[in-house]
């Protein structure tokens, strides 16, 4: 797999994953590591997209996947920035 990796957004933005980032995602949540490509979908179209009530460059894109521990949400938090 390579990096940095840029995902266009189902908003039209452009999200730079870097190795380093996904290095810190895979020390916080290892399970999570099979699931880059799920990443990449749930950014690409998500179920669901919410602002952050904290900081309004934030969102978190939300996609549900059945086949995932019988039924789990894959929540990606991206910082839009300008």
């Amino acid at each position: 797999m390579s990096f940095p990796r840029i995902i266009e957004s189902v908003l039209k933005t452009k999200v730079h994953l870097t190795k380093e980032r996904w290095e810190h995602i895979i020390d916080e949540h290892p399970i999570i590591k099979s699931y880059l490509n799920k990443i990449e979908e749930t950014i690409n179209l998500p179920d669901v997209i919410m602002k952050s009530k904290y900081d309004k460059g934030i969102f978190l894109y939300y996609r549900f996947y059945e086949n995932i521990f019988k039924g789990k949400f894959i929540i990606v938090v991206v910082k839009h920035t300008e």
